[in-house]
């Protein structure tokens, strides 16, 4: 991965070629070295730091990790388990069960250096991308000596767990892939082998991206080296082809991690509350595993799903507890038997109700993926021993300073994309996709520890960013051209295609989204109030069926409040279950008299008031009574209330007719 003196971005070709551009070169290697000194000395001397401050390497993960195999498995019978591991993806156990064999009682000394040496090589890559993507190498080197010491780095550094090593093959990838400049050879298939690491450690990077990631590279290499290309990436390939075909041969699924399924059916559970999950499991729409958690014992999986108890005589097959924690296998066969259960249940859900969960993405999970990516509580407590460094990190990128500089950078990337060289736009468009996938994968499947997947890419995201504004000053005359030539409309080699392509993709997203709008996005029962809620948004009408009692929709002020419940076709209805509200601690607000309405079309079908027990420390339920065939619309309205006001906790529909 040698480099040499920056070249222009638009052609490729030298700046110079005289005596004053050898001197111009000489300088330029030289700031190379101060560069990567300082990224050196950043690196070494924070270490010290943080190792006089008490942060230290965390194994605990070795005996508490659901994505790894049981230890004595691990360290007696290491082939046999990898070939039978179908919950995850093979080198994170590979990598623990070899440190187990050779150190059984202190396996911290071998991870240790592992782990030290994947973010020396990490802080490595990054300089060397950055000076590949022609940033200044001393502004280079300091940006990533910042952020190779950055706590966030560190915390990870220290932990062992696998997304500091997805930061290390990613990272190698791409600047190998810069190292190519675009051609096949040796360094493409070093790039294509980091890839095929990464979707081994990590199951977020499906098989999928890295044919995504093969098909871009291969696309944007010059046309007569594109079957060179596609055998670069076919060979290292091939090794993940062969463990996914194992998981197809012997699991039934295609992929590297039996548990896909689960994790998104996790996340659609949370975003759309436990009020509407009850209500399609009540009405039959869901199979068993919609009155269960996405993770449950292998002996619940047996029993609820009614499968035949067998042993495999595999241990990692049947152990239903790990030998030593206690903790649950969740390698059992039973996880693959029952994964389709859980992806149908999910495709039903999210059909039933897409707008709550594009409102919970939106409103819940990207913001949750922004937040610190060191919130984590299995770092908690290294990151007690620099607590105010830590704070003061995660308060400079959570600022709003700071996503703009990130944001404005990587939309001067996107627009210097078609104008640098095709040797870098390859190492270009494998960061957009990674940034991408991480985002997309990361807010859509998984919800609670979901920042930790912006770790992945928040370096490169950083590192891609500083490389925009560097183009965008150095092209700053072909931008200009670009710019004027797509506004003018001529037909130019370069614009032509970018002007036809981008109105296509926005022709193409307006009528999606139109259709989208007007056609399918409806959930099957939507919820409405009168008014503003008493506290806001955290008081409001959605709060009543997400599932949780402790969060209640608080009725405004003024004459009797409403809380309506809409479907998109009659159904039939028995009855509602009621919570009545709270307000806690202090428990002053519930409704009193609670007047219920019920609607076929526009014509009332029926009407009946009930008195609410005033709140107490319990949550108290009521039934209410319907038994309607066809209901469009239930109006729940409070005629008075007790305390400062009304307001409910639950309205839980129980469809269906006697």
């Amino acid at each position: 991965m040698g480099l040499r003196a920056p070249r222009t971005m638009v052609g490729g070709s030298s700046t110079t070629g005289s005596a004053q551009g050898r001197t111009q070169r000489d300088r330029y290697r030289i700031c190379q070295k101060i560069g990567g000194l300082i990224v050196f000395f950043a690196f070494a001397l924070s270490r010290y730091f943080y190792y006089a401050r008490g942060v230290r390497f965390d194994t605990s993960t070795i005996g508490s990790a659901s994505q790894l195999l049981d230890r004595v498995l691990l360290r007696s019978q290491l082939g046999e388990s990898l070939l039978y591991l179908h919950a995850q993806p093979p080198l994170y156990n590979l990598l623990t069960g070899l440190a187990l064999k050779l150190a059984p009682n202190e396996p911290d000394r071998l991870l240790w250096p592992v782990f030290l040496l994947a973010g020396v090589y990490s802080a490595l890559c990054l300089y060397l991308l950055l000076t590949r993507w022609l940033v200044p190498p001393l502004l280079a080197g300091f940006l990533v000596g910042l952020l190779a010491a950055s706590p966030a780095f560190v915390l990870y550094e220290n932990w062992y767990f696998y997304p500091h090593l997805d930061v290390a093959w990613l990272l190698g990838s791409v600047v190998w892939l810069a190292s190519s400049e675009g051609r096949p050879g040796f360094r493409l298939t070093v790039s294509a082998a980091h890839l095929v690491g990464l979707s081994l450690t990590r199951s977020l990077f499906h098989p999928l991206f890295y044919v995504l990631a093969a098909v871009l590279t291969v696309a944007l290499v010059a046309p007569g080296e594109r079957r060179r290309a596609a055998l670069n990436f076919a060979v290292p390939g091939s090794l993940l082809a062969a463990w996914c075909l194992k998981n197809l041969l012997i699991f039934g699924f295609l992929g590297t991690s039996s548990w896909a399924a689960r994790n998104f059916a996790g996340t659609t559970s949370d975003l759309l509350g436990a009020t509407r999950i009850e209500m399609e499991v009540a009405r039959g729409a869901l199979s068993p595993a919609g009155a269960l958690q996405a993770f449950e014992s292998p002996s619940t999986n047996i029993r609820v799903f009614g499968l035949v108890d067998r042993h495999t005589g595999v241990a990692a097959l049947d152990q239903e507890h790990k030998t030593h924690s206690r903790s649950l296998n969740y390698n059992h066969w039973s996880i693959p038997a029952t994964a389709h259960y859980y992806a149908a249940d999910n495709r039903r859900l999210i059909a039933a109700y897409p707008v709550t969960f594009l409102r919970g993405l939106i409103n819940d999970s990207a913001p949750l993926f922004f937040s610190a990516v060191d919130a984590d509580k299995f770092v908690a407590g290294n990151r007690s021993r620099i607590a105010n460094l830590a704070a003061y990190a995660d308060s400079v990128d959570q600022s709003l300073i700071s996503r703009w500089l990130v944001g404005l950078g990587l939309l001067f990337a996107a627009a210097c994309t078609p104008i640098i060289a095709r040797g870098s736009r390859t190492s270009w468009a494998l960061a957009f996709l990674s940034i991408a996938w991480v985002v997309a994968v990361g807010i859509a499947g998984d919800h609670g520890e979901n920042y930790r997947f912006r770790y992945k890419v928040l370096w490169l995201g950083w590192g891609l960013a500083a490389a925009g504004y560097a183009n965008a000053i150095r092209q700053r005359r072909a931008l200009a051209v670009l710019f004027v030539g797509l506004a003018k409309g001529l037909r130019r080699s370069l614009v032509r295609p970018v002007t036809i392509a981008g109105l296509s993709a926005a022709l193409l997203l307006l009528s999606i989204g139109a259709w989208f709008a007007s056609a399918r996005l409806r959930d099957r029962f939507s919820v409405s109030a009168s008014g503003s809620p008493a506290n806001g948004g955290s008081a409001a009408a959605e709060r009543a069926v997400d599932g949780n009692p402790t969060t209640e929709w608080l009725a405004p002020e003024g004459d009797a409040p409403w809380l309506e419940v809409n479907f998109i076709r009659p159904t039939p209805v028995q009855g509602l279950r009621i919570i009545n509200a709270r307000h806690a601690p202090a428990k002053d607000r519930g409704t009193r008299t609670l007047v219920l309405d019920w609607f076929a079309g526009e014509h009332r079908a029926g009407h009946t008031e009930v008195t609410l027990r005033p709140p107490t420390s319990s949550h108290q339920t009521e039934r209410l009574e319907i038994n309607r065939a066809a209901v469009t619309r239930i109006r729940l309205t409070a005629r008075d209330h007790y305390g400062q006001g009304a307001g409910l906790a639950e309205v839980v529909v129980l469809e269906g007719s006697h």
